[in-house]
C-alpha cells in the first residue's frame, strides 16, 4: 500500500477547507452516519465557516460531534489549549443547540501528531466534567493508516495512488449506481436475504476457507451476495474488504505488496471473464501471507473451468445460487415504491427469478415507461440499454461505436498496444488499427468502455457486454457471426463464452436457431480448410452441440474410415469422439438417441473404450437437476434407446447391461466434463411415478437378461450410494422387492465365486438401508469355493481377535480329519481363492503347512514339499517354528532343508537360524556363508543372523567368512541390503580392511536398481567411510556417475558434520573442475551437500574455495553456478570475495549471477524482480568497496544486466497477462 510518510507529508500541507471535508468523508465511512451536517465548510464551495461543532454526525443512539484543526508551529501549551477550547465548544449548548444528554462522543481530528500524554489529558479532561460522553483522537498518524484503506478518498484529495486495482466496495457500489453510469445495473438496492442462500452460509464458508466460489446464473444476484457476505466478515474480523478490477496488468504486483500484517478480504467477481481468477491463485499458492481470503462470482455455465484452475487449493468451497423465490420480483418491486399489482404481475412473468432483471424492470417502472415495453427478456434489456445504445448511433451512422463495443465484449480486454491482436480485429472485423483506437478513445469518453493507464480496454458491465455482442451480431448483423467463429475458431473458450451468455440472457428460437446456423456456415468452411481431423474434433467438442446433423455425419465418417490414434497428431484420439457425443446428453431425444447410437458403432471398432464409454455415460447422462421438472422424460428416452440398441449388436447389450443399472441409483453425481474443466456434486433422486415407471422398464429387462451379464459386476456396484439417502433408498427398495428377488433367483451362484461374494455384500446393503435381510438366497447351492472361504473366514468379525489367528485356526479345524490327498485337494483350493480374490496366498499355505505338522511329522513334511514342487508360496519362519515347538527332530528338518534347490535352500537354512537356538550345532559354517551368499528374502539382517550363529569368540574367524559371501553377492549383483550394521561393525573392528568394505559400498550402491532396496539409506556407513576416507566420494563419483540419484537420498547436509568436509568438497571439485563440463545428471553429486544449510559454516567454505581457486575458471564457474542456485542470503558476499581477489572483468562476467532455472508459474515477473533486487544490492555493495575505481567496469556491466532484467520484468509482465487472459 501506500508509504505512510508520503500521507502524512501530503496530510500536513492541506488546507483547513479541504482536510475537513476529506474528514468527513474518511469519518463516514468509520461511522456511516444516519445523517451529516457540515457546520464548518461553506456549501458547494472548498471554504471554512465559523460553526460549533464542525460536523455533526446522527447516530441511531446519539450524536457524534467533530471538530477539526490544522494548527501548526505553535507551542504545545498554545496547540493543547486549542484542543480544549474546541471541546469545551462541542458542550457548549448555546453554541451547538444540541442538549447534553444527545451526545455520545466528540472526534478531535487534526493534521499534527497529537502525543500520548496530551491525548490521556484531555480524556481526562472532559471525563471529569461529563464521563458518560467518549472522546475520539485522530491524529496524523492516525488519519494516515485510516487512508490506507480507503485508496478512493487517498487519491481524490491527495492525489496518491496506491493501487488503481483495489476498489473499497462501497465506491464499488456507489460507481454501478452512479446517474453518470446510467447503463449499468444498481448493485445499492434493499437486499433481499432468501432462505437458500443467507448471510450466514456464506459467511461461514468464508470463515473456514480461503476462497469461496458463488455460482449462478446471470441476474441471480451473485455480486450483490458477494458484496453482503464481504460486508459482513469485515465486521465481524476487521479485514480490510476491496474488489479487485482489471485496471491495468500489474494485479500480481499488487497483490504481492499488500501489507502482510494487514487481513484482506479480495471480491473477484465475473471470475471466468477476467484473468484476475488465475493471478489470485498464483499469488495465493506462492505466498507467505496467510490473511488473504477471496470471493469470486462465476456464472453458471462457466463454473468448471473456474474451479478446475483451483482444483490443487484445499481451502476452497462453492456456493450455487439456488432459484430466488417466486414473489422476490414484487417485493423488490415493493422496495423501489412501485405497487401497481399490474406491474408487479408482468414483471413476475417477465424475470421469473432473475433478481437482477427485476432490478432493472424496477429502475424501467420508475422511469416512467409503459407498461408493453416490458415484454420479454429482451425487452428489459432494451428498455434499460436502448437511450444509450441511441446515443451510439447518433454519434456514427454506420455503427462502428457498436461494433467496437461488441469485439471489446467478444475479447474481454482489449490492449491497444498489442499489434498482433490490433491486425487481428483488422483482418477479421475490418476495423483498421487507427480507426479502432480512436474509437476506443471515444467510447471511453461517453464512459461505455474504459481504457486503464496501460491502455487497455474493458467493458465495465457484463450485462451491457453481452446486449452489446447480441445487438451487433444477432440483430443488427453489422458483423458477421459465422466469420468470427470461422476466422477466430481456435479461440474457443471466447467463443463459447460470448455465444452461449446471448444464449442465456436471449434464450428464444430466433436467436439459438441464428446461433446453430453461423456455427453450421462456420463449420463447412472449417472442414474444408482445416487438415488435421484432431483439430475439426476439438471444435465440434465445443460447438458440436449446436449442429446435430453435421456432426453425426462428421463422427460416422470418421467411425467408418477409423482414422483414430491416440498417439498421432494427425489422427483423432478415440477419447474426444466419446467427448463430443456426450454434448449430446441434454439434447432433443432424437439427437441423444443418434449420439447413443454412433457410440456403439464406435464401440465395436474400439472395444477397448467400452470401460471409458460406460463411465461417461454412467456419470453425466444419467439424472440431473432439471430431469425432475420435466417428468424424467430424457431419462426415458435413454432407458430405451439403450434398450433398442442391446436387441441390436453384443456391443450394444454390453454397453446397456453396464449402463441401464446406472439409473437404479438413490442419488446422482453432479458432473459435467468439457476438457480439463470439471465440477462435482451428488443430489438424490426424487420420487415420482415416472421414475419409478422407469425403475421398473429396467428390472424388467435385467430380469430377463441377466444370464448373459457380468454379473458379479452388476452386483457390485448395485445400491452402492445408499449412505446418504437412506431414506429414499428404503422406498425405492421395498417398491423393488419383487424385482430383486426375480433377479438373485437366476443368479449363477453355484460356478460363479464373485458372484457369490458380491452377493454377500448386496444382502448386507440391503439389511442397512432396510434393518432386515429380504434376499432369498439358498447358500446351499453357492460356489464350492466361496463356502470354503466362508468357512475360513468364519468370525474374522469379532472384536479383539486377530485375523489371521481367526484363520490358522479355521484351516487347522479343516485339515484336522482329512487324508494327505484332501489336505493337497484344500491347498490347491486355497490357491484357487487367492487367484479369485486377487490376495496373496502364502499365508494361507503356510496355516495348512503348519495344521498338517501338528497332525503329523512325516504328512507334514510331504505336503511341504508338495508346495514346494507346485512353486507356491509360504512363510518359512511360521513352519519352522510350529516344527520346532512340537518338539520334533531338528536333524531331520535340516535334512530336509538340504535337499531343496540352493536359492530356496539358502532361504530356508537363514530362516532356521533366526528360528532356531543354537543353530551353529546343526548347520555348518561354510553352509552358513554359502546361504547368505545365495538367499533370496528381503527381512534378514546380516548383522542379526552373525549374532544368532556365531558365539562371541567365533565372531572375528566367522566374519571373514560372511564378508566373502557379501563379495560374492556384489560381484554377481545381488543385493546386499540388510549388511550395512555388519559392514560398519566389521569396519570399526578392522579398520585395516576399509578399503574392502568401500569395494562392497560402490558396488552394492551400483547394483541398487528400485527404491525399494536402497542400501545405507540413512548414511550411517556412508557417514564412517567418510571420515576414515574422504576421497571415497569422489570414488563413487567417478565409479558411478549418477552416485546421488542412484542413492535416492538427499540431499546430503550431513557432510558438514563430518571433520573432514573441506576435504570432500574440495577434491569433488577438483575431480569435476578437471572436466570441460558437469554432465547435468552429475551435477547432484556435488550440488547436493548445499541443500538445507544451516549456520556460516557452508558459506566460508565456498569463501575460502573462492579466494583458492578465483583464477581457475573452471572451478569458479562450478562454484558459482552453487552460489547462485544454493547460497541464498549469502550470495552478495561470495561475489565480493571473488572480485576483491580477481579484478579481472572477463572473469567476472563469466560467472553466473543466477540460477539456470527459473519458477513462476504462469509469470517469471516476481522472479525477475527478485534478480533485479540482488543486483541492486550487488551494485551497493561494490560500491561500498574501496579503491571504487578498479571496480568500475564491473558497476557498468551489472547495471546493464540491470537494465536487461527490467526490461525482461515489463516484457514478462505483459506476457504472463495475456497468456492468462487470451489462453495462448
Amino acid at each position: 500500500m501506500a508509504i505512510l510518510s508520503d500521507i502524512k507529508n501530503a496530510l500536513e500541507r492541506m488546507d483547513a477547507a479541504l482536510f475537513q471535508q476529506m474528514g468527513d468523508e474518511l469519518l463516514t465511512t468509520i461511522y456511516k452516519p444516519i445523517n451529516i451536517e457540515s457546520r464548518g465548510t461553506k456549501e458547494g464551495q472548498v471554504k471554512t465557516v465559523k460553526g460549533s461543532p464542525d460536523t455533526v454526525f446522527t447516530m441511531s443512539d446519539g450524536k457524534v460531534l467533530i471538530e477539526y484543526t490544522t494548527q501548526s508551529n505553535r507551542p504545545k501549551d498554545q496547540f493543547v489549549a486549542k484542543l480544549k477550547s474546541d471541546i469545551d465548544s462541542c458542550i457548549n449548548i448555546k453554541k451547538t443547540r444540541i442538549p447534553i444528554d444527545e451526545i455520545k462522543e466528540i472526534v478531535l481530528i487534526s493534521n499534527q501528531r497529537i502525543a500520548i500524554d496530551i491525548q490521556d489529558n484531555l480524556r481526562t479532561y472532559l471525563w471529569e466534567q461529563y464521563p458518560d460522553i467518549k472522546l475520539t483522537i485522530f491524529s496524523i498518524d492516525d488519519i494516515a493508516t485510516k487512508l490506507r484503506q480507503v485508496p478512493r478518498i487517498l487519491q481524490e484529495y491527495l492525489g496518491i495512488v496506491t493501487f488503481p486495482n483495489l476498489v473499497e466496495i462501497d465506491s464499488f457500489i456507489k460507481r454501478f449506481s452512479s446517474t453518470k453510469f446510467s447503463y449499468l445495473t444498481p448493485i445499492n438496492n434493499p437486499y433481499f436475504e432468501i432462505d437458500a442462500q443467507p448471510i450466514s452460509k456464506g459467511l461461514e464458508l468464508l470463515k473456514a476457507n480461503d476462497f469461496l466460489i458463488i455460482s449462478g446464473e446471470p441476474g441471480m444476484g451473485k455480486t450483490r451476495y458477494a458484496i453482503e457476505i464481504a460486508k459482513a466478515f469485515s465486521d465481524m474480523t476487521g479485514a480490510e474488504a476491496f474488489v479487485i478490477e482489471e485496471k491495468n496488468r500489474n494485479i500480481r504486483e499488487t497483490l504481492d505488496n499488500i501489507d502482510k500484517n494487514v487481513s484482506y478480504l479480495f471480491i473477484i467477481d465475473d471470475a471466468n471473464r477476467t484473468a484476475i481468477w488465475d493471478e489470485a491463485i498464483e499469488f495465493y499458492e506462492h505466498t507467505l501471507n496467510s490473511n488473504v481470503k477471496f470471493i469470486a462470482t462465476v456464472r453458471s455455465y462457466a463454473l468448471d473451468s473456474v474451479i478446475t484452475k483451483c482444483s490443487n487449493l484445499v481451502k476452497v468451497e462453492q456456493i450455487a445460487m439456488s432459484e430466488s423465490p417466486e414473489d422476490l420480483a414484487s417485493k423488490i418491486l415493493t422496495s423501489f415504491g412501485i405497487t401497481n399489482t399490474l406491474w408487479h404481475k408482468r414483471i413476475n412473468n417477465i424475470t421469473g427469478k432473475n433478481i437482477r432483471l427485476a432490478v432493472m424492470c424496477a429502475q424501467i417502472a420508475l422511469a416512467g415507461k409503459k407498461y408493453n415495453d416490458l415484454i420479454n427478456v429482451e425487452g428489459v434489456y432494451d428498455a434499460y440499454y436502448k437511450p444509450f445504445f441511441e446515443r451510439l448511433i447518433s454519434d456514427c451512422t454506420d455503427c462502428k461505436l457498436i461494433k467496437v463495443v461488441a469485439v471489446i465484449s467478444f475479447y474481454k480486454v482489449v490492449d491497444l498496444e498489442e499489434t498482433s491482436l490490433l491486425d487481428q480485429i483488422e483482418h477479421v472485423f475490418g476495423l483498421e488499427s487507427s480507426e479502432f483506437k480512436s474509437i476506443c478513445r471515444k467510447l471511453d469518453d461517453l464512459e461505455c468502455i474504459n481504457i486503464t493507464d496501460d491502455n487497455i480496454a474493458t467493458i465495465e458491465d457484463q450485462n451491457f457486454g453481452t446486449y452489446a455482442f447480441y445487438k451487433c451480431f444477432y440483430v443488427l448483423k453489422e458483423l458477421s457471426l459465422s466469420n468470427l467463429i470461422e476466422k477466430l475458431h481456435n479461440r474457443r473458450e471466447r467463443l463459447r463464452d460470448s455465444i452461449f451468455s446471448v444464449w442465456n440472457c436471449f434464450h428464444k428460437k430466433e436467436v439459438i436457431d441464428f446461433s446453430r446456423s453461423s456455427i453450421s456456415d462456420a463449420w463447412k468452411s472449417l472442414s474444408v480448410s482445416i487438415k488435421e481431423e484432431r483439430e475439426k474434433c476439438e471444435f465440434l467438442e465445443v460447438f458440436g452441440g449446436a449442429i446435430p446433423a453435421l456432426t453425426f455425419l462428421y463422427i460416422n465418417n470418421l467411425i467408418k474410415e477409423n482414422k483414430f490414434d491416440d498417439f498421432s497428431h494427425s489422427y483423432v484420439s478415440s477419447d474426444i469422439i466419446l467427448s463430443i457425443l456426450s454434448n449430446f446428453s441434454h439434447s432433443e431425444e432424437s439427437d441423444t438417441t443418434t449420439a447413443l447410437a454412433l457410440i456403439v458403432e464406435f464401440l465395436k471398432s474400439h472395444p477397448n473404450k467400452m470401460e471409458s464409454a460406460v463411465k461417461i455415460i454412467s456419470e453425466h447422462w444419467i439424472y440431473d437437476d432439471i430431469d425432475y421438472a420435466n417428468s424424467y422424460k430424457r431419462e426415458t428416452n435413454i432407458i430405451e434407446t439403450l434398450i433398442d440398441l442391446s436387441q441390436e449388436s453384443e456391443t450394444g447389450f454390453i454397453l446397456a447391461s453396464r449402463v441401464l443399472p446406472s439409473f437404479l441409483k438413490f442419488s446422482y453425481r453432479y458432473s459435467r466434463t468439457k476438457g480439463r474443466n470439471f465440477v462435482i456434486g451428488r443430489n438424490a433422486v426424487i420420487i415420482t411415478k415416472e421414475l419409478n415407471a422407469n425403475r421398473k422398464r429396467i428390472w424388467e429387462w435385467i430380469n430377463g437378461n441377466i444370464t448373459k451379464f457380468n454379473q458379479a459386476l452388476f452386483l457390485r456396484d448395485l445400491y452402492v450410494d445408499f449412505y446418504e439417502v437412506k431414506s429414499i433408498a428404503k422406498k425405492l427398495i421395498k417398491a423393488e422387492f419383487d424385482f430383486i428377488n426375480d433377479c438373485v433367483s437366476k443368479l449363477n451362484i453355484t460356478e460363479d465365486f464373485n458372484v457369490c461374494r458380491n452377493l454377500a455384500s448386496l444382502s448386507q446393503r440391503i439389511k442397512a438401508i432396510l434393518g432386515k435381510d429380504i434376499l432369498h438366497i439358498d447358500w446351499s447351492k453357492a460356489n464350492r469355493h466361496y463356502l470354503l472361504d466362508c468357512q475360513i473366514s468364519k468370525d474374522k468379525n469379532r472384536r479383539s481377535s486377530r485375523e489371521w489367528d481367526i484363520e490358522r485356526k479355521n484351516i487347522g479345524k479343516l485339515a484336522k480329519a482329512k487324508s494327505l490327498q484332501e489336505i493337497k485337494c484344500l491347498v490347491n483350493d486355497l490357491i484357487n481363492i487367492a487367484a479369485l480374490k486377487n490376495i496373496s496366498n502364502d499365508f494361507r499355505i503356510s496355516y495348512v503347512i503348519e495344521s498338517t505338522f501338528e497332525l503329523s511329522q512325516e504328512n507334514g513334511f510331504k505336503l511341504w514339499q508338495y508346495c514346494i514342487d507346485q512353486e507356491f508360496n509360504f512363510i518359512p519362519s511360521r513352519i519352522i517354528s510350529t516344527y520346532y515347538s512340537k518338539g520334533y527332530d531338528l536333524s531331520e528338518l535340516v535334512k530336509f532343508i538340504e535337499s531343496q534347490r540352493l536359492n530356496l535352500k539358502s532361504d530356508l537354512l537363514l530362516a532356521f537360524i533366526v528360528i532356531i537356538d543354537n543353530a551353529s550345532s546343526l548347520i555348518s559354517e561354510h553352509d552358513f556363508s554359502k546361504a547368505i551368499r545365495h538367499h533370496s528374502l528381503e527381512w534378514f539382517t546380516i548383522d542379526g543372523l552373525c549374532k544368532r550363529y556365531y558365539t562371541d569368540e567365533k565372531f572375528d574367524k566367522g566374519c571373514r567368512s560372511v564378508m566373502a559371501a557379501l563379495i560374492s553377492r556384489v560381484r554377481s549383483a545381488r543385493s546386499i541390503t540388510g549388511s550395512e550394521e555388519f559392514l560398519l561393525n566389521f569396519c570399526i573392528q578392522y579398520q585395516s580392511k576399509i578399503k574392502l568394505v568401500e569395494y562392497i559400498y560402490i558396488n552394492a550402491i551400483n547394483n541398487t536398481t528400485n527404491s525399494k532396496d536402497r542400501f545405507d539409506h540413512d548414511h550411517k556407513l556412508l557417514k564412517y567411510l567418510l571420515e576414515k576416507s574422504p576421497q571415497l566420494w569422489v570414488k563413487c563419483c567417478k565409479a558411478i556417475p549418477m552416485f546421488v540419484e542412484r542413492h535416492d537420498i538427499s540431499p546430503y547436509e550431513f557432510i558438514w558434520n563430518i571433520e573432514s568436509y573441506p576435504i570432500i568438497i574440495e577434491s569433488t571439485l577438483q575431480h569435476y573442475g578437471s572436466k570441460a563440463w558437469i554432465p547435468y545428471d552429475e551435477k547432484e553429486n556435488l550440488f547436493s551437500f548445499f541443500c538445507n544449510l544451516k549456520g556460516n559454516t557452508a558459506a566460508n567454505f565456498m569463501d575460502d574455495m573462492i579466494k583458492k581457486y578465483c583464477n581457475n575458471s573452471n572451478i569458479t564457474s562450478i562454484i558459482f553456478e552453487i552460489v547462485a542456485t544454493h547460497m541464498g542470503s549469502s550470495r552478495t558476499r561470495h561475489y565480493l570475495t571473488f572480485i576483491t581477489n580477481n579484478t579481472n572483468i572477463a572473469d567476472f562476467k563469466g560467472l553466473d549471477l543466477f540460477s539456470h532455472s527459473m519458477y513462476g508459474g504462469d509469470s517469471f515477473a516476481p522472479a525477475i524482480k527478485s534478480r533485479i533486487e540482488f543486483v541492486d544490492t550487488l551494485i551497493s555493495e561494490i560500491r561500498n568497496l574501496k579503491n571504487k575505481i578498479t571496480y568500475i567496469e564491473h558497476i557498468q556491466y551489472l547495471t546493464e544486466r540491470k537494465g536487461t532484467l527490467e526490461r525482461e520484468y515489463t516484457f514478462e509482465l505483459k506476457r504472463g497477462h495475456k497468456h492468462r487472459l487470451y489462453d495462448l
